[in-house]
């Protein structure tokens, strides 16, 4: 696929049909991204210190209270209730109509409801004017659609000058991945052959819905954009698999996605740009922003 989402505009029925796709997968497994939230086990983790650590950075911000935000791609929203619960505005939408049910529902529950709005939105074409929130998050979003650099344009326009964008993508170069076969980028070659033999044979060859990118390749999304990057850092080690099998048990693959954790993020080579989630926070340059006109 082309980064700078080229097939969304050359292709745009298959691009379409591949959302409509992803739409009825979340759909179908609103329960189960609820879930991750709260099981244990070295996926489900990884999920739950992603979010803690974008509302760490969030903090870190400083934005004042009733500041108005944009989160899409809401899911369950336990990240939009936990920023409204800190005193923010929040709007929240998923392409996905359970998924935007439960934040509504989680909202209400919480006696939130009147700090949350909710409402289907579709992140290549948001419903906002130019400029109107001082932050956005589109976080797990880019790795299920179809043009991730036009997305990013997209959430740009809608960020203030001088406002942050945070948002993750999976990293094509995980450890995770690295040595299973089933999914090491350094077999894609052939795993893309044998899928082309599988379509020729009139069998079917569909692949992940889920989009794999490289580090370099997401910064190029910051770049191209206009925006500069502020801080970013990988995040999850695991599950470990051979082929289908697991290696390690919930409680050892925990341990071992911690250890490894605790070392990428202390700077070790090799493990500091292999986490599974990449995530980012970038900022929308003032219009007389000197970086801007270096």
């Amino acid at each position: 696929m082309s980064p700078d989402g080229a097939n969304l505009e050359a292709e745009p029925a298959r691009a379409e049909a591949s959302q409509e796709r992803v739409t009825a997968y979340f759909d179908s497994q609103a329960q189960y991204w609820k879930e991750i939230y709260v099981r244990q086990d070295a996926f489900s983790v990884t999920y739950q210190q992603r979010m803690a650590t974008v509302l760490a950075w969030i903090e870190q911000l400083a934005l004042p209270s009733g500041s108005r935000i944009l989160e899409t791609g809401c899911g369950a929203g336990f990240t939009t209730l936990a920023l409204a619960a800190r005193g923010y505005q929040m709007e929240a939408q998923d392409v996905a109509s359970k998924m935007a049910e439960q934040t509504r529902r989680h909202a209400e529950e919480a006696g939130l409801g009147n700090q949350v709005r909710v409402s289907a939105g579709e992140v290549h074409r948001l419903a906002f004017p130019d400029n109107t929130f001082p932050l956005v998050l589109a976080i797990g979003v880019l790795p299920w659609i179809s043009a991730p650099a036009v997305a990013v344009r997209e959430l740009t326009r809608v960020v203030q000058p001088g406002g942050f964008l945070l948002f993750t993508t999976d990293n094509r170069w995980r450890l995770h991945y690295l040595f299973n076969p089933a999914r090491s980028p350094l077999l894609s070659p052939l795993r893309s052959a044998a899928r082309m033999a599988r379509r020729l044979l009139g069998r079917d060859a569909s692949s992940s819905m889920n989009r794999l990118y490289s580090l370099r390749q997401t910064d190029s999304f910051v770049t191209a954009a206009g925006l500069e990057k502020i801080k970013s850092k990988t995040l999850g080690f695991g599950p470990f698999r051979f082929f289908n099998y697991r290696l390690f048990s919930d409680s050892r693959g925990i341990k071992i996605h911690e250890k490894l954790q605790s070392m990428a993020d202390r700077g070790a080579p090799l493990l500091r740009a292999t986490g599974g989630q990449y995530l980012v926070l970038a900022r929308k340059p003032l219009a007389s922003d000197p970086a801007r006109d270096r």
